[in-house]
């Protein structure tokens, strides 16, 4: 609820200064030419979409209580529908815009990022209202104890923090367009890895398999330099390895043997 809560902010703010109400937008991060002229924060691309989806969100947050998955769950399906639809539009012009004009406005990364962090809490809800509490309470009992939490919530915390380490350290990149590979590449690796933090969402880590090993080879293609070419490296090997070596243990077999 309050992530909506700050969505929804964010998207009347940014409204507000795409329709030119506002002039300005606080950014405590600006753009700055090679003149040293400060660029203005371009304004969001569409937020009447996000205007909606976060109204919605909020909405259908507050219809229903604690046991709406059981009472409920169509509503709890529709929720989780407006998160990901929110998000992944949020995601989608982010990339555009960055990718088009090279920068963003703060205040619109960290509205794309309230969206993609409210994935992970609502997606075990979601799947609790899609197969029931019966079922979910048979692969809780089926599945060992033990590493296998801490396993998962890590190998999610790893991508998000590979992910953001992409987003704010393109300083080693030598070119602006190995700067805004890293920029891109960043933001999905921590929307999967925000993703991944739900328990039903886990196995979506294996994606930041694939991306850890094209971060090893990008540098070849992005001319990245010495020093950027490390980091991509270590960035890409440290993703690797918290998505696979921390992955889940196979579940216990729980049959039994007839003699």
């Amino acid at each position: 609820m309050t992530l909506g809560l700050v969505g929804l902010v964010l998207a009347i703010v940014c409204t507000m200064h795409a329709k030119g109400a506002i002039q300005n937008l606080w950014e405590p991060w600006p753009a700055v030419t090679p003149e040293g002229w400060v660029v203005r924060a371009p304004p969001v691309p569409l937020p009447e979409l996000d205007l909606i989806g976060f109204a919605a969100i909020l909405l259908l947050t507050l219809v229903g209580g604690d046991e709406r998955w059981r009472k409920q769950p169509r509503i709890v399906l529709a929720a989780g529908a407006a998160v990901a639809l929110t998000s992944t539009a949020l995601v989608a012009r982010w990339t555009w815009q960055y990718d088009v004009l090279g920068t963003t406005s703060t205040l619109f990364f960290v509205m794309m990022a309230a969206a993609v962090a409210m994935l992970p809490l609502v997606a075990d809800e979601v799947y609790v209202a899609a197969v029931g509490r019966e079922r979910l309470a048979r692969q809780r009992n089926e599945a060992p104890s033990g590493r296998t939490e801490w396993s998962g919530y890590l190998a999610g915390a790893g991508g998000l923090l590979v992910g953001l380490a992409l987003l704010i350290v393109p300083i080693g990149m030598s070119s602006a367009r190995a700067a805004k590979h890293g920029h891109l590449v960043g933001a999905l690796v921590a929307a999967i890895g925000a993703l991944s933090l739900a328990r039903v969402a886990r196995p979506v880590r294996w994606l930041n398999v694939g991306i850890g090993a094209w971060l090893v080879v990008a540098p070849l293609a992005f001319g990245y330099g010495v020093r950027g070419a490390l980091y991509s490296m270590i960035a890409g090997l440290f993703l690797m390895v918290v998505s696979t070596v921390l992955a889940e243990p196979e579940r216990k077999r729980t049959s039994q043997r007839i003699w």
